[in-house]
């Protein structure tokens, strides 16, 4: 689910209202944005990465301890079956939740076997990031598609990631 972008005019969030418009430090809006503060709900937000200008990483999302992981979602390009494009300008949140979601479709489908914590978890472990100190604006950090389809991993049924019969952090 989206983390939050910041909210503007033509925001998806105008119940935030001005006091999230521009960042402050030590911002969190865990819990304000629905679905994901919600149990077993993988909050995805968007990197800045590509968006013109170098924008800082708090301008265009809000900053979120519900976020599990990120990903790049400026100047994407969707493709419909019919031919059509829509083109993204601007990091969002909401296309990064779309991303997401087709990589936990990839790997469900490479590891059919694995069950929805364990799937999570291939995701979180392969970011490049930190599992063990994430942060609000990339969650554990940002998606490795090719690592969570290809590092071998050993998970038990809640999630946990074991190597060699010991838990990774």
């Amino acid at each position: 689910a989206p983390t939050g972008n910041r909210p503007s005019e033509d925001s998806d969030l105008p119940e935030l209202g001005e006091e999230y418009q521009q960042h402050r430090a030590g911002e969190d809006v865990a819990g304000l944005v629905h679905p994901a503060d919600y149990p077993n709900v993988v909050g995805a937000s968007s990197t800045v990465a590509g968006a013109d200008g170098d924008p800082p990483p708090t301008g265009p999302v809000l900053a979120s301890s519900d976020t599990d992981v990120a990903v790049p979602t400026a100047y994407a390009t969707s493709y419909s079956l019919l031919g059509g494009t829509c083109h993204l300008s601007r990091p969002a949140t909401s296309w990064a939740a779309a991303e997401v979601s087709g990589v936990l479709a990839m790997l469900a489908a490479a590891y059919p076997d694995d069950n929805p914590a364990q799937l999570v978890a291939r995701l979180r472990y392969t970011a490049a990031g930190r599992t063990d100190m994430p942060n609000t604006l990339a969650g554990a950090g940002v998606v490795q598609l090719f690592q969570a389809l290809t590092r071998p991993l050993e998970i038990d049924e809640d999630g946990t990631v074991l190597s060699a019969g010991e838990v990774v952090d």
